[in-house]
């Protein structure tokens, strides 16, 4: 594998420097694919399956409410974004583009944010897979183990993002829209049993503003991933017009099918046996017990399964290509940056991401960590690396227009906005500081970044000012 030393510049025209792309599939994507990617790093089926749940326990009946301003926030993000993709296409995703306006050392944290941000992600809705699973078995006397779950999950998807994108994207968009078909249709079923009674929702009854702050970082996490179609510059159809609208219409459908769901969902289990934030409920099977159908509730778990399944192919889909893109500019280990001669895939970096999500899985699990626990905890550290990277596209993007003299009042708006939004996420996150272990988190992230920045400035000072740029395999 050859390697190009460039200068290191303020910002990466990476229409020239496309290193990034060389041996993936070019051209590979539909629209559809493409969309299918930031709609399974979504996931929307963990939000009535496992998110609403949490994001009750703080914003009680304004859990709709938060799920509307973090639909908004993510927009105008979306809007930040686009000023990028829409004029260039990198596997890097948020990474490159950052590197585009901020340079390499914003760009760096960027991806070293995301690297865990989709990583944690992975763990914490693979983890998920196991009490939907024990509810489908529990009436065969059969008891699966969750370490045997955790590797038959992260095994296929391991072979699936070594395999091939396409079979990933197709297999991702076919296993969402079943499992939010059928979810619909159980809260169809629910509320024709016990009425929509919305007036204490639509009146915000009992909400505070540190309960929205609260319910705001699990509202975001609900659509973290959004950005993921970014990711598959190299690979899509179009990607200068594919991902902007794969970016805005992942968002606005997430949305839409989440506050629909906090209305049903807050006002059918307002008079059931279980509260809504009981840690002990599996959301999914008691809506099929109020509906009174059982069946519908063995098919929604199934789908919340395989949503879950969809979700972590999604992150290691992602994760791989930024560390191919980082790897290939010489930030970290240079075999990350390889890709499969005949499949086209980031092989290696796909390979990295299967071990390293399957050993934290097993080893939480193994401390004897409640599966709860490890989707929670997962979750609220992914939530801060994907706020960090969007805070930041917000900043390039406003920094990109002005030095391209493109800066227009609606971009200064969405990326202020955004910012805000993104902002009152992190304060609910930790004011007031959470109570343990959830008060080691920030701690935990922050130490992750502090160590990367180290080991990005001495291995700078080690091999000199540049950036270097791989010709590929």
């Amino acid at each position: 594998m050859a390697t190009i030393e460039a200068p290191v510049a303020d910002h990466l025209d990476l229409g020239e420097h496309n290193h990034h792309a060389v041996g993936l599939r070019r051209d590979a994507l539909s629209f559809t694919e493409t969309l299918a990617q930031s709609i399974a790093n979504i996931a929307p089926t963990l939000t009535p399956a496992v998110n609403l749940q949490l994001v009750f326990g703080s914003s009680g009946n304004g859990t709709w409410f938060t799920y509307l301003l973090a639909t908004l926030g993510l927009l105008l993000i979306g809007v930040c974004i686009k000023q990028f993709a829409g004029k260039t296409s990198t596997p890097g995703a948020l990474y490159s583009y950052v590197s585009m306006s901020l340079g390499p050392t914003a760009g760096f944290i960027t991806g070293w944010a995301l690297i865990l941000a989709y990583l944690a992600t992975g763990v914490a809705v693979a983890s998920y897979t196991v009490p939907y699973a024990q509810t489908l078995v529990k009436n065969l006397h059969f008891a699966l183990p969750a370490v045997l779950m955790f590797a038959l999950v992260v095994g296929l998807v391991w072979l699936i993002a070594y395999k091939d994108v396409r079979i990933s994207a197709k297999m991702m968009l076919a296993l969402e829209g079943i499992s939010i078909t059928l979810i619909l249709i159980l809260g169809a079923a629910m509320i024709a049993h016990t009425g929509l009674h919305l007036g204490p929702q639509l009146s915000l009854k009992g909400m505070t503003l540190n309960g929205l702050q609260g319910g705001m970082v699990l509202g975001v996490f609900s659509f973290v991933g959004f950005e993921s179609a970014t990711a598959l510059g190299a690979e899509a159809k179009n990607p200068k017009r594919s991902i902007p609208r794969a970016v805005f219409m992942s968002t606005a459908i997430a949305g839409a099918f989440f506050i629909l769901m906090s209305l049903v969902m807050v006002s059918a289990f307002a008079g059931y046996k279980t509260h809504l934030d009981d840690p002990n409920l599996v959301a999914l099977s008691a809506m099929a017990e109020i509906a009174h159908a059982p069946f519908l509730g063995v098919l929604v778990s199934f789908g919340a399964i395989i949503s879950l399944f969809a979700c972590t192919l999604a992150c290691v889909t992602a994760t791989s290509r930024i560390l191919l893109s980082m790897s290939r500019d010489g930030l970290i280990h240079a075999h990350l940056g390889k890709s499969h001669s005949t499949n086209a895939t980031p092989h290696v970096a796909a390979t990295a991401c299967a071990i390293l999500m399957f050993a934290v899985l097993t080893g939480l699990f193994l401390k004897g960590f409640a599966i709860l626990d490890i989707y929670n905890m997962n979750g609220t550290i992914a939530t801060y690396g994907f706020l960090l990277a969007y805070v930041l596209i917000a900043v390039g993007a406003v920094v990109s227009a002005s030095r391209d003299k493109t800066l227009s009042p609606w971009l200064i708006f969405s990326a202020v906005v955004g910012t805000l939004f993104m902002g009152l996420a992190i304060k609910g996150s930790v004011s007031p500081w959470p109570a343990a272990p959830d008060n080691y988190l920030p701690e935990i992230f922050g130490v992750y970044m502090v160590l990367g920045l180290i080991w990005m400035f001495v291995d700078r000072a080690r091999s000199g000012p540049k950036l270097r740029l791989s010709s590929g395999d």
